[in-house]
């Protein structure tokens, strides 16, 4: 079984209105809780610090986010930049910039927001996995519950798909990125919900975690809401004490008088 990282990861990001915020504003909290730098990435990073940052162990960072936000948030790892912020990251890269200006390069585990009424949020491993992804809310009314998975996937990842450095696997890419057909990415005859059935590679997933959009077509099946507040989406591994990214929603002083 292959040597995995030693340290690991928990990012913590409230998403809140706090009462001397305007009641539309969204308050995210990254907190990098690891033994090892984690470089988060963001997109739009417009309120991000332009889509990318350092997190040194122990460190935190506050950001305030629009209702009307939608983007995606992932964390990169053995990262190299320059003072200039010119380098690159062996996992979740998105390009010569410590800050992002598009995606992260599979695999990446994300969690994909849409701020509204209510707010959505999922965890998605379609794009494969780097890290521990959670998403959990707080303060909330309703069916409230954590999302995600805090297991290390990558030290169950078969072979073909696995990502290798220093003879260590970093990532585990999703069977679409790898294999580039229909079946695999749920597209052409498989392209909707009834013909993409699950595979080999996702049902061995699903197995590991549960509830999490492992399949292209699924995204539309986990959208649940407390009705007029947050909803979570999917069920969480809580045995593991491996790195998360832990994102937590907390409501505003209107809503909770709502």
């Amino acid at each position: 079984m292959p040597t995995q990282l030693s340290s690991f990861l928990v990012i913590l990001i409230i998403i809140g209105s706090g009462a001397k915020l305007s009641e539309s504003a969204r308050v995210f909290t990254i907190i990098n809780d690891c033994k090892e730098t984690i470089w988060p990435g963001v997109i739009p990073g417009d309120n991000f610090n332009g889509g990318g940052f350092q997190l040194k162990p122990g460190q935190s960072m506050i950001f305030n986010a629009p209702v009307s936000w939608s983007g995606r948030i992932w964390g990169r790892t053995g990262c190299n930049f320059d003072n200039n912020g010119v380098g690159s990251c062996q996992t979740g890269d998105c390009g010569p910039s410590l800050k992002c200006s598009g995606s992260g390069k599979p695999p990446s585990s994300l969690a994909e927001f849409t701020l509204a009424s209510p707010d959505f949020y999922d965890v998605s491993l379609v794009d494969g996995f780097n890290l521990p992804l959670t998403v959990k809310a707080i303060n909330g009314k309703g069916n409230c519950s954590t999302a995600g998975c805090d297991g290390d996937l990558r030290v169950n990842c078969p072979s073909e798909l696995a990502v290798k450095a220093n003879g260590r696997t970093i990532g585990c890419r999703s069977a679409c990125d790898v294999f580039q057909t229909d079946e695999y990415c749920c597209k052409g005859v498989h392209g909707n919900p009834s013909t993409c059935q699950p595979t080999y590679y996702s049902k061995n997933l699903r197995v590991l975690v549960r509830q999490l959009i492992v399949m292209r077509t699924t995204i539309l099946l986990v959208f649940l809401h407390a009705p007029g507040r947050i909803m979570s989406l999917h069920s969480a591994l809580t045995d593991s004490k491996r790195c998360v990214l832990i994102i937590i929603r907390s409501l505003s002083a209107a809503e909770h008088k709502a």
